[in-house]
């Protein structure tokens, strides 16, 4: 008697395909940009208004009010508008991804704006607020009653000096430790001759004080000028990718696209100061020897330029269908 034949195997179900990543999500910089900043600056606007208006509505009357909150309502126009040009390059990035499926992390695009050079004061920005505060605790509340103003302005002249100098003198390795041994052999000397009370009373004699307006306004000043820069670069960028640059200049959205043969890129981080602080520049060189090389103020330049080297040996080949339009 025969044996039963085992029925047929059925053949094993092809794995589903694998689902691209999703595209990163931006980074807490540009998300505080995007909305914690517009949001912060509506309230005070809407705050200021409110401290002022209500109270004066009686004896102004409408029309002196409507003139009043012009200003008001111009302001929050232009927080509108700088936070609808930070949201440029995240529509961008989309554009990107919708257009290049297989890269949806965006790694094949770099999009660079050149910043203020203000930015490179940031430690200056961060010691204005912490003076800022230190001085509301000290007026306001009375807190910290030995705590000698003109002390926190030395030390903020002080950072505010070394901030001067980074942005001002390129300061490479060998000028730092030139300048290291120069200072401590000077330190020595001084310490030598004992002359150590007459060299700090002279230092005294530039004792700053302020209040804490004038640090917070110091901070201000340098915010408003980095953030003048950021909205600019919403208009005024580059996107690097590994076929082309496109480079926008202006408020239409319209700028100019060349392959990769007619530029070069090349990352300047030789100033060591600059360099600790995350700030390096990218410049763009073109073929045409006539046209001057762009030069973009970045932050975060390590990751950035490992980023550019990533694109640098990428070359991206438009497939197209072949069964397309048959």
């Amino acid at each position: 008697m025969a044996a039963p034949t085992n029925p047929s195997a059925a053949p094993p179900a092809s794995p589903a395909p694998a689902k691209s990543p999703l595209p990163k999500a931006p980074p807490s910089l540009r998300r505080v940009l995007q909305t914690v900043l517009p949001l912060l600056a509506v309230v005070g606007i809407v705050a200021a208004w409110a401290c002022v208006a209500p109270r004066r509505m009686g004896e102004w009357g409408v029309v002196r009010t409507v003139v009043f909150s012009i200003p008001f309502v111009l302001a929050l126009a232009v927080v509108a508008i700088f936070h609808r040009a930070l949201r440029n390059r995240d529509h961008t990035r989309r554009n990107w991804v919708k257009n290049n499926p297989d890269d949806p992390t965006c790694r094949n695009l770099l999009i660079v704006y050149s910043l203020s050079q203000k930015a490179i004061y940031l430690p200056t920005i961060a010691t204005s607020v912490v003076m800022g505060v230190l001085m509301v605790l000290k007026e306001r509340w009375t807190l910290l009653p030995g705590l000698d103003p003109k002390l926190l302005g030395g030390i903020w002249l002080g950072i505010f000096f070394v901030n001067f100098l980074v942005e001002e003198y390129d300061v490479d390795l060998r000028s730092l430790i030139i300048t290291t041994v120069v200072v401590a052999g000077a330190f020595m000397w001084v310490a030598v001759m004992d002359w150590f009370p007459e060299f700090f009373r002279f230092f005294r004699r530039f004792g700053i004080q302020m209040d804490s307006a004038s640090y917070f306004l110091i901070a201000v000043v340098f915010v408003i000028a980095i953030l003048y820069s950021v909205f600019r670069g919403a208009f005024h960028y580059a996107e690097i990718t590994p076929n082309y640059i496109n480079i926008q200049t202006g408020l239409t959205e319209t700028g100019e696209q060349l392959s990769r043969e007619q530029y070069s890129t090349r990352i300047e981080a030789e100033d060591l100061l600059e360099r600790l602080l995350g700030f390096g520049r990218l410049v763009v060189m073109f073929r045409d020897t006539r046209r001057p090389p762009m030069i973009f103020l970045i932050h975060g330049v390590g990751r950035k330029a490992a980023q550019l080297e990533g694109i640098r040996g990428t070359y991206l080949v438009d497939q197209q269908d072949p069964t397309r339009g048959a």
